[in-house]
This record gives C-alpha cells, structure tokens and sequence, in this order.
C-alpha cells in the first residue's frame, strides 16, 4: 500500500493573535499521518508568541525573529521544508476537517499531477460562514493569467503543489507585499505547468478588517503592474500591445484613487488622459474602470 505523501504547510505569524490558534488547531486537527508543520513569526507584539509556545512541542520547526514581510517569512520556512507537497496557511485562516487527507490521496494516485487548487469558503472574525470562492477555471495561459482574464482565481489557502515546482521557479519576491503568491503562480505557468482544480472547498479565508484583501486595494493593484510589466517579456508581441493596454487602465486607476476623489488634479502632469473614457469618467463621476483596476 502506498504511503501518503508528506506535505509541509507553512504558517506565516505576525499579529493575528486572535486568530492565530485557530489556524494552528485545524492543522493539528486534520491527523494527517505525513506532515512537517512550521511557523515563522515575525516578531509578534501582541498574544501570538505565547500561543506558539503553547504548541512548540507539536511543530517541526518555530521561526520566531524580524523579518521583511509575508513572502521573507515564507522562504524561511520553505527553506526548512523537506515534504514533497507544500502549502501555506495564513495565521487567520483554517482547514476544514479531512483537507489534508483529500489532498495527499489526490497527489498518491496521481504522480503526474504537480498542482492542485480548490475552492475556499469566506468567513468572518466571528467564524460565520460566508459566500465560496470558487476556482473556475479560464486562460491558464502565461497571457491570460497577466491580463486576468474572466476566472483567473486561484485562492490562496486552498492551493498545493509538489515542492519542485518551487525548486524550479526560485523564492517568493520578498519586494511584493500583497501579490507574490500570484507572481509565484505566473512563474508556474510560465514553467508550464496548469493546476488541476478540484470541486471541493480545501480552506476557510477569514475576511476581517486588518486583513489584506480588505484592505490593500491599491497595494493589490501595485504589485499587479509590477508583476505584468516584469513577466511581459514572455509573451508574444501581439500579447504584449494588449497588457501595454490593460496597463494604461492600471495605471490611470491606481493615479485617480491615489488623488482621494480630485481626479482633475492629474491633467496637469498627464493632458493626454482626456482622451481615456475611464478617466473623464472619473472626473464627471469619481468612478474608475473596474474591470481592468484588479
């Protein structure tokens, strides 16, 4: 009978206290029979050293020193990681009974499959369930992940992949604050290699108010444009013309937010913007084009 394979999962700490055992219990909580869990905390100043140490006997290895952000602490642990799977859990997000074993068995009967992604399901600080965030497919093409196209969404929590594929596309972008998970799927499919997506919810993304996703909007978009203008080198020069294009829009989203609802102010330093729909838009309505502002 052949063994599960062993999975490393990474918890990134910093602050989250309140969540913080939560997110440990329901990796303990799983019994997977092959795993190395890890935390890396940043220098925490609130609770969350104290309920490391409550469970330093149950992790392989404890990390607890400064560091430069979510992606430096992330390569610190992986640097540590010896399991053939590998993923990370946010200090505020959980596992819902039975994930690791699902996975493990996917990754056991497969040996080609290198990449796996399922759905997540949204809850509050208060654990309330909330809507699924559904992996629906769409362009897994280097350009349709650039350019985001309909269904490009990988949620975070709920992806693992075979150590190599990291071996092979280098660290995490410690300079990318909020977005070096995607810039890591880019470099995977640039690799090529797609995700085989799954019908089932692997992770719980808790969506409170310190949270990135609720609030980093524009630092979203930041590390959006860096990453497309570094990976468009890849693309073919008809692919390119359409992400300089969709850059444009970006680029004038991220200036009309920055302006705080004075959108006029940009036509000193930027005319030629009155020839963008978006942008008179944005001065008649204080609205931006959303569909390209991701």
């Amino acid at each position: 009978m052949k063994e599960l394979p062993k999975i490393t999962v990474i918890t990134p700490s910093y602050n989250q206290g309140q969540f913080l055992e939560a997110t440990i219990q329901s990796v303990l909580d799983q019994h997977y029979p092959n795993l190395q869990y890890g935390i890396v905390d940043g220098g925490s100043t609130d609770n969350s050293i104290d309920i490391i140490k409550k469970y330093e006997n149950k992790f392989d290895f404890t990390i607890i020193e400064k560091d430069n952000g979510q992606a430096d602490a992330l390569n610190k642990g992986f640097a540590k990681a010896d399991g053939e799977l590998i993923c990370f859990l946010n200090s505020d997000d959980t596992f819902p009974t039975g994930t690791l074993n699902y996975v493990g068995r996917h990754f056991m009967e497969d040996p080609n499959l290198n990449w796996l992604v399922g759905h997540t399901r949204y809850i509050d600080a208060d654990n309330n369930p909330g809507d699924l965030l559904k992996c629906d497919g769409g362009d897994w093409s280097l350009a349709g992940a650039l350019m985001r196209k309909k269904n490009f969404c990988l949620p975070q929590p709920s992806v693992f992949w075979r150590r190599k594929l990291t071996t092979h596309a280098g660290k995490f972008d410690t300079d990318l604050h909020y977005c070096f998970d995607y810039d890591m799927w880019c470099r995977f499919i640039h690799n090529g290699h797609k995700p085989q997506l799954v019908d089932k919810s692997l992770s719980n993304y808790r969506l409170h108010e310190d949270s990135k996703s609720c609030s980093g909007e524009i630092e979203f978009a930041k590390d959006h444009r860096v990453i497309r203008s570094r990976m468009a080198q890849y693309l073919s020069s008809q692919e390119q013309a359409a992400l300089r294009k969709q850059m444009g829009y970006l680029s004038r989203s991220l200036a009309i937010k920055n302006t705080q609802g004075r959108p006029w102010k940009l036509l000193i330093t930027h005319p030629w913007w009155l020839m963008s729909e978006q942008f008179r838009d944005a001065l008649l309505h204080g609205n931006t084009d959303k569909r390209n502002a991701a």
